[in-house]
């Protein structure tokens, strides 16, 4: 009873201090303390941090109705409703509207659909809730960020908030509380060693430098992610959300820092004599990426303040790997134990007839075997009408069919059903009729495209879509593979844009470009 007395509370519409028996709003809809406007504080999904995609926005609920501004643009606002669950006070469905970014030339869509989360008041003024981002699946039952689940929390906006600053002051001190002078302040930070080098070179992307008084502007949309005092060896990586920023300050303080070392191996490759090529390390704290380490050598090393980190490990070759480290205080070196990265799957197929799709549940255009393509390249493309960069990348496929198509080049899509609502060719259709007005111009698929299951299986680095996808060992969309005309695997193709697409393909099928 007080756990129902409770919801009620926060979502009566009138403050009711009496029994929940004496005060009987309707269960299914967000009123009392949750009206208002609420500042985004955190947005993770998985392992990532997905606050820079709503950095601006701000989040109104008003009545059973709720609008996120400044979503993924500055010109467009989310909207729908939210209804709680009248069996289970912290369960909640969110409705919503159709969200077109066509009119701004990109290539995406957020569907009208209905989606299941569970929400927890965490204060007067705070709220949590855990969002499943697939309509298909079932309703959170715990408060964290999965692969599949959006773990937001919500911060009430100050009564006399209009809008985010423009400039934010970064104030910027010592370990010992005194402002820095010529501290560098950077969005980002990248070591790289090349072949060749001697030393790494460090590079700081966005740089600015404190002045007298240890303070610093920068932009609200380009705050710094890392502050570092080279002469006293102090760093900070600052802690950024929307709310502690909407009063326009942010103190840093510096802490000592610490050399985190550590390096990649793969036995598969030190057992086969093979050097193991390219590697990058992202350095993430809370899901934000602050710096970055390749090599050629698999050797990593950051500075940084004691804490806990991710380490985001791969290879050209390597399957990656999520590591957490936490970096204690009072070292100034720490080193982790070698991070042994598997071959990718795509890797392993290199110079390997190619596999079969399997599990395909229909086909845009003629049904396709690669074993009888025989003779002719073949272009493999993992895309999704879900995804930006796919629509985006298409018109290049397109273009290549139309020129190479009767010259030895054979393009075949894989359509991987993200949401688990395409397994029919007319349900693809009408997925891309807005794509093929609005972003190919025109221009329908002109080549088949096989039907498969997008779900997902793992969690984290483990993470992949089952079936098709799976066996080809694809991490990214779109990813385009080449097999050549005895129907092994050559690898990734990276089209670009039109002209070198068609530079590569004229050099595989032994055409002379036209002068």
């Amino acid at each position: 009873m007080r756990i129902i007395a409770f919801f009620l509370l926060l979502f009566s519409p009138y403050p009711c201090w009496l029994s929940a028996d004496d005060c009987l709003p309707s269960a299914k809809t967000i009123q009392g303390i949750a009206q208002g406007r609420w500042l985004i504080e955190s947005a993770v999904f998985g392992p990532h941090d997905q606050i820079t995609k709503v950095w601006s926005s701000v989040v109104s609920i008003s009545g059973d109705g709720f609008s996120i501004s400044n979503f993924l643009d500055p010109t467009k606002e989310l909207k729908g409703k939210i209804q709680l669950d009248q069996k289970d006070a912290n369960a909640f469905d969110v409705s919503l509207e159709e969200l077109d970014f066509a009119s701004l030339g990109e290539p995406y869509k957020i569907a009208a659909s209905t989606l299941k989360g569970i929400i927890r008041l965490d204060s007067e003024n705070k709220i949590t809730l855990a969002v499943n981002q697939e309509t298909s699946t079932d309703r959170p039952k715990k408060f964290e960020s999965k692969s599949s689940v959006f773990l937001i929390r919500l911060q009430r906006a100050p009564t006399d908030f209009i809008d985010y600053p423009k400039e934010i002051k970064v104030s910027v001190t010592n370990k010992g509380g005194q402002p820095v002078e010529g501290a560098i302040a950077a969005r980002f930070h990248q070591k790289s060693q090349r072949p060749g080098q001697d030393l790494p070179t460090l590079k700081y992307f966005d740089q600015k430098t404190t002045d007298k008084d240890g303070v610093v502007m920068f932009p609200y949309e380009n705050l710094p992610g890392v502050i570092r005092d080279e002469p006293s060896k102090q760093i900070a990586f600052p802690m950024l959300s929307p709310p502690s920023l909407a009063g326009g300050e942010l103190q840093v303080k510096l802490a000592a820092e610490c050399q985190l070392l550590g390096s990649i191996t793969c036995k598969e490759l030190e057992d086969e004599g093979r050097p193991i090529g390219w590697t990058n390390v992202y350095l993430q704290q809370n899901g934000n990426s602050v710096a970055s380490c390749d090599s050629m050598t698999g050797t990593f090393d950051f500075v940084v303040p004691p804490g806990e980190y991710q380490l985001w490990a791969y290879g050209s070759t390597l399957h990656p790997h999520i590591l957490t480290v936490t970096v204690p205080a009072d070292r100034t070196n720490f080193t982790v134990d070698p991070i042994d990265l598997k071959l990718s799957e795509l890797t392993r197929l290199k110079g390997k007839p190619a596999p079969e799709f399997v599990n395909v549940a229909g086909w845009h255009g003629e049904p396709i075997k690669l074993s009888e393509l025989k003779g002719k390249y073949v272009l493999v493309d993992f895309w999704g009408y879900w995804c930006g960069p796919c629509v985006g990348a298409m018109p290049v496929l397109i273009e290549l069919h139309e020129k190479f198509s009767d010259k030895g080049l054979v393009i075949v899509g894989v359509h991987v059903d993200g949401e688990g609502e395409v397994d029919t060719a007319d349900k693809l259709k009408e997925k891309l009729t807005h794509i093929v007005k609005d972003i190919w111009k025109g221009k329908e698929l002109p080549f088949s495209n096989a039907l498969v299951s997008g779900k997902e299986e793992g969690e984290g680095d483990q993470l992949l879509r089952v079936g098709t996808p799976s066996i080809y060992g694809i991490l990214n969309y779109p990813t385009t593979i080449l097999i050549d005309r005895e129907g092994v695997i050559v690898g990734q193709f990276h089209a670009g844009d039109i002209d070198s697409a068609t530079t590569k393909i004229e050099e595989l099928l032994g055409i002379k470009p036209k002068q």
